[in-house]
């Protein structure tokens, strides 16, 4: 009872536009990289928000419903239509130091533009054109004399998330878009349906969920409240979220 009055508040939230729909998130977001209906970056454009903190005021990240965020640990994992600045610029934050790691930088960025291109190539949207184009042309090698990115460089280096623009409009609020994402969340679990304990209904079951942050000591980054990691969790064969 409980767990169904949950659902359906979630549910209700959702219909005010109040809370992430189901395969997006919450995503703290810097800049905007306004882009030409070829691709062609035009701006940096910040997002920060001004917010009171005490008596004094603070420019923070803007909070912008995004897809949901991908659970990295040390490997190179893109996330979609927001990222930092080695994945979606193949900027370097830690370039002129002894940090500096321009070959992960540069499989950064690769890994970004696959995922876009992937998803998007077949989208009927200028926007997504313009991300693929954009993806296909932009030249990270020549980022260091690029009047754009030298113009914004001391700020880029904070590692602050970036988005898309193009036109005036993000691309993560694109109805084509959105559309596509929606699509490929469902396809992903479609093999993989199974009676929800909530709802009663037959659905996908979610194989992976977000880490939740504030769980009192788990690190801040964010916890799974279960999780499997061996071979021996796997019961009847079913791996992580089939088995959970």
């Amino acid at each position: 009872m409980i767990l169904t009055a949950l659902a359906a508040y979630y549910d209700a939230l959702v219909s005010q536009d109040k809370v992430p729909l189901p395969g997006w998130g919450l995503g703290k977001i810097s800049f905007a990289l306004s882009l030409s209906p070829e691709g062609e970056p035009l701006q940096i454009i910040s997002t920060m928000v001004e917010v009171q903190n005490g008596k004094k005021s603070q420019l923070r990240p803007q909070e912008m419903q995004v897809p949901e965020p991908a659970n990295r640990t040390v490997g190179v994992l893109p996330n979609l239509l927001f990222d930092n600045p080695a994945y979606i610029l193949g900027f370097d934050t830690k370039a002129g130091t002894d940090k500096a790691n321009p070959v992960r930088t540069r499989q950064c960025f690769d890994a970004a533009a696959a995922l876009h291109i992937s998803l998007l190539e077949s989208v009927d949207s200028p926007a997504a054109k313009a991300i693929v184009s954009y993806f296909k042309t932009w030249n990270p090698e020549a980022i260091a004399s690029n009047p754009l990115i030298v113009e914004h460089a001391d700020a880029l280096k904070g590692g602050g998330n970036l988005v898309f623009r193009i036109g005036g409009a993000y691309a993560h609020n694109d109805p084509a878009i959105r559309a596509a994402i929606h699509s490929s969340v469902e396809s992903a679990q479609a093999d993989a349906p199974s009676l929800c304990l909530v709802t009663g209904k037959r659905a996908p079951i979610a194989r992976l969920h977000p880490k939740i942050k504030g769980v009192f000591g788990a690190q801040s980054s964010g916890a799974s409240l279960v999780s499997f990691n061996a071979e021996a969790y796997n019961s009847w064969g079913k791996e992580q979220g089939a088995n959970a």
